[in-house]
């Protein structure tokens, strides 16, 4: 395999394209420096490079080795030569399939523990008609709500009115792990009373919302709902219709450089939509505990973006023709 006829093979072909070495250095996704070392015999591409150079010059890969079109049946020794250098090309595929394969066993075994983990000990928020809690109102004035068996804890929120007194809302939560590991009954502080006028129990459930659990009036009042803290269904909307009009205009201008940067791209907020999803499944109205999962969700997005990526790659389809 001679560099410097491969090399002087690869300028008259890209001449004949009308190209720049920019500009197929730009569609190689590599320098110019890397195309100019290539044409004057002091580099050769890598496996990678090389195919997508025979396919950006429309020639077979063996004549790129070669250094010349071939038209005619070869000599036994240059059949020879270019046998040899294709085998060192393919063990070359081979390793980096290799590591591929590890890549993807790995970064999917990843995704999937993600999955299982978030799932396992997310908070699964009890809804308040199933009684989670239990009020009391103490001697000395503290109000506490007693968990009931098996309940893991509760999110409690203040927010402090203009007169200066405190309306209370709490949720009772649980999560499969700590079914594994049974709880006896819990006691929170949740006020006290003269400073407290309303304490809230959420999820409610229906039109009858949050369930008033207790009054400083002692009047029965409507129901309210709690929304939930992040609404992750307008995230997975977002990301499905941003992966649209990016990957609409990465096929537009698909024969552009860029178009495949833009697919690539685009991706990016499919990933994140379907890390929402997966983590979310069955519970995405009711997300209480925004941090936890907004951790799960962006860890689990980057790591399906990589998988994808390395996918990619791996399936793309490749032709080296001896």
């Amino acid at each position: 395999m001679n560099t410097e006829k491969t090399g002087g093979f690869i300028a008259e072909l890209r001449k004949e394209k009308g190209l720049t070495q920019a500009q197929l250095a730009e569609q190689l996704h590599v320098s110019d420096k890397a195309v100019s070392r290539w044409e004057t015999g002091r580099g050769f591409p890598d496996i990678s490079s090389l195919e997508d150079l025979s396919e950006k010059l429309e020639v077979s890969v063996a004549e790129l080795l070669k250094g010349e079109r071939i038209t005619e049946p070869l000599p036994a020794e240059e059949v020879q030569e270019l046998t040899d250098s294709s085998l060192r090309l393919v063990r070359e595929l081979f390793s980096r399939q290799r590591i591929q394969n590890l890549i993807l066993a790995f970064l999917g075994s990843m995704a999937v523990m993600i999955v299982l983990l978030v799932h396992l000990n997310s908070p699964r928020y009890i809804p308040a008609g199933e009684d989670p809690a239990a009020l009391s109102v103490l001697e000395n004035g503290q109000i506490i709500a007693v968990l009931k068996e098996g309940v893991s804890g509760c999110d409690v929120e203040t927010i402090r009115t203009e007169d200066g007194k405190e309306i209370v809302s709490f949720g009772c939560y649980d999560s499969w792990m700590e079914r594994f590991h049974k709880k006896g009954p819990q006691i929170v502080l949740l006020g006290e009373k003269g400073k407290t006028s309303e304490i809230w129990l959420y999820p409610g459930s229906g039109q009858e919302g949050d369930r008033l659990l207790y009054s400083e009036n002692g009047s029965p009042s409507g129901g309210m709902v709690t929304l939930p803290r992040l609404v992750y269904n307008f995230w997975i909307l977002l990301g499905v219709l941003a992966a649209a009009v990016l990957g609409t205009a990465g096929w537009l201008l698909r024969k552009k450089h860029y178009g495949p940067l833009l697919l690539k791209t685009a991706l990016l907020p499919l990933c994140f939509s379907l890390s929402a999803f997966l983590l979310l499944a069955g519970s995405s109205a009711s997300v209480y505990d925004a941090a936890y999962y907004f951790s799960g969700i962006l860890l689990l997005g980057f790591l399906l973006y990589a998988l994808a990526l390395v996918l990619l790659r791996k399936r793309k389809r490749r032709k080296i023709t001896v």
